[in-house]
């Protein structure tokens, strides 16, 4: 007797055309399935490899110098190289930066918080003026609602206040207050009692008795 593989070969063949693709199309239509299923299965080993990568050097980021990572771990060409010496270029004259703005604010430290203050409050008053209607005038639209004209110039008086308000109090008043009187009152200490006890002072002292007469 012939193999069982051997018989349905000839049965196949000796079949119809119509009989022979009604038998093939079921293994056709599972190869189809089975190279979509591989190519997907691909992909994601790939995207799953990319990510992970892609995790590793976030990581090394955090715990190496990104420019030493890049020389010692990718191994770059002379274009990545070129890039790499910009980027420590780049990274010296930021943490330079940097060292000057921490030296300034130590050694000047009412100086800098009349600046930092003053710019902030200016900043403040001037959207505030861009946001706040025109001597309170509207003119009707179609949809029956106010159309608020905003200020064509700028209040310098109002705003030279703000400056001097954010500078003055803001910062170098407070300067005083929360980084020279505090510690001789409260210490220095950073532990719950000491904070809490320096934000009860503040709410029941300082703003009701100094910041708000002087707001006003």
């Amino acid at each position: 007797p012939r193999p069982a593989a051997t018989i349905t070969r000839i049965i196949v063949n000796h079949n119809s055309t119509t009989k022979q693709y009604r038998i093939l199309q079921p293994f056709d239509h599972l190869h189809g399935r089975m190279s979509r299923f591989i190519g997907k299965r691909v992909l994601a080993v790939a995207s799953m490899m990319l990510f992970q990568k892609n995790i590793f050097v976030a990581v090394g980021f955090q715990f190496v110098n990104p420019t030493i990572f890049v020389e010692n771990r990718l191994h770059s060409p002379k274009s990545v190289r070129r890039t790499t010496t910009e980027l420590n270029s780049f990274t010296l004259g930021a943490d330079t930066f940097l060292e000057d703005v921490t030296e300034f604010y130590q050694a000047a430290p009412y100086l800098a918080a009349f600046l930092t203050c003053g710019v902030k409050a200016s900043a403040a008053d001037y959207i505030a003026q861009q946001r706040s209607p025109n001597d309170k005038a509207s003119t009707p639209t179609s949809n029956n609602e106010d159309e608020v004209a905003l200020p064509a110039n700028i209040d310098l008086p109002r705003n030279v206040a703000f400056i001097l308000y954010g500078g003055l109090y803001q910062g170098m008043m407070q300067e005083f207050i929360f980084n020279h009187i505090y510690p001789i009152l409260f210490g220095a200490a950073t532990d719950v009692t000491t904070v809490a006890t320096k934000v009860v002072f503040d709410n029941l002292v300082i703003a009701p008795f100094l910041c708000l007469p002087i707001s006003y």
